[in-house]
């Protein structure tokens, strides 16, 4: 009779560029039917690892890892942790997220195809034989240090006429929400987004969220998004997608202003 092989999902610890994320629930882990010998197990005599142990595996995904990006353009970071199970063979398989990094699925899709085409692991053994077991493992996400920028024959993307008609663009447009104000939030706010190789505006992303009063957030990044077609960044003499960090201020307005702005948004 088949059963439901239950278990709970230990994380393995190691350290790959060191970086972690606030606490979010674990996506559910689908898991399949076994029975006799396709029993996975969580804890063994012996564990599995990848031939050279907690080393290898680190220079492992040091050495694979392609940083995703869309992630690098906006400055992004975080952990993943990624389940699968280690056969009786030593193969990889039912690898999945269980949890990830909200808002940037290319981590997610990143971290899965490491840990898919890894190499063979050592398996995991029960009373002498081999046996099929399974692991939850952190893949780390850090944004490398900032090299030299090659500005050879490169040129950024800009606002349409520069930096002071962005500055009026986001005097004139931004709508000074009611709830900030009642709560008396101000203050700055980071956006990051992309500008596409057509001078499109993508991906608006709040930088420091945490750091961020909630009541300012969704109109910073409505008034980012709102912007006119920039002109995209220029690499030999072509249009190239390039990473933006646009601050957005927030100045409390006095009752007066505020007044005027509560009757400005009825029209």
């Amino acid at each position: 009779m088949k059963q439901l092989i239950l278990f709970f999902l230990c994380v393995l610890h190691l350290s790959v560029f060191a970086q972690d994320t606030t606490d979010i629930t674990p996506a559910p882990i689908h898991l399949e039917e076994l029975s006799g010998d396709t029993q996975i197990f969580l804890f063994c005599e012996t564990m599995p690892m990848l031939p050279g142990g907690e080393g290898a595996f680190q220079t492992y995904l040091r050495t694979s890892i392609i940083y995703p990006e869309t992630e690098l353009l906006l400055q992004q970071q975080g952990t993943v942790y990624v389940y699968f199970v280690v056969n009786a063979s030593g193969t990889i398989a039912n690898v999945q997220v269980a949890k990830g990094v909200p808002g940037s699925p290319g981590f997610d899709r990143e971290a899965m195809r490491v840990i898919a085409a890894m190499p063979n692991w050592i398996p995991a053994t029960m009373n002498g034989r081999k046996v099929r077991c399974a692991m939850t493992v952190p893949v780390k996400f850090v944004v490398p240090p900032e090299t030299v920028k090659d500005t050879v024959n490169s040129t950024p993307a800009s606002f349409p006429g520069g930096e002071n008609p962005l500055q009026e663009y986001l005097k004139n447009n931004l709508v000074y929400p009611d709830s900030a104000y009642n709560a008396g939030d101000s203050g700055t706010v980071l956006i990051r987004f992309i500008v596409e190789s057509d001078g499109s505006i993508s991906r608006p992303t709040l930088a420091e969220p945490y750091r961020t009063p909630r009541t300012l957030r969704k109109e910073s990044l409505r008034l980012i998004a709102a912007m006119p077609r920039w002109t995209p960044a220029i690499k030999d003499g072509q249009a190239k997608r390039s990473g933006v960090a646009v601050a957005v201020k927030f100045t409390l307005p006095t009752k007066k202003e505020m007044k005027n702005i509560r009757k400005k948004n009825k029209k």
